[in-house]
């Protein structure tokens, strides 16, 4: 009876065993796949953080090009501006001397 008994659990034993290789290779597969998945995201978002720091290199330039280009639009405006004050102070100096 106990070589029965020792048998059956001995059994039991090897069955608990494999059940149990069984479970951990099914969680070192899960543990492997949930890892490249991981990395795959760390590329995405390393690709996503790329695009966006060149996109705003990008946009900082086009945003300095045309800084500068207002820049010299409003130089240009302003030595109008004084060119026109002069013409228009000459103006009325040469009225002022015509009605005298």
């Amino acid at each position: 009876l106990r070589t029965t008994q020792t048998e059956m659990l001995s059994g039991q034993i090897h069955e608990l065993s494999d059940q149990r290789m069984v479970e951990c290779q099914l969680y070192q597969e899960q543990k492997a796949a949930l890892a490249y998945e991981v990395v795959a995201v760390r590329e995405e978002l390393d690709q996503e953080r790329n695009l966006r720091l060149s996109q705003t290199a990008t946009l900082t330039g086009q945003r300095n090009k045309l800084s500068d280009k207002l820049s010299v639009e409003c130089q240009l405006y302003r030595d109008q501006k004084a060119g026109l004050v002069y013409d228009l102070a000459a103006a009325k100096a040469s009225i002022a001397k015509i009605q005298q």
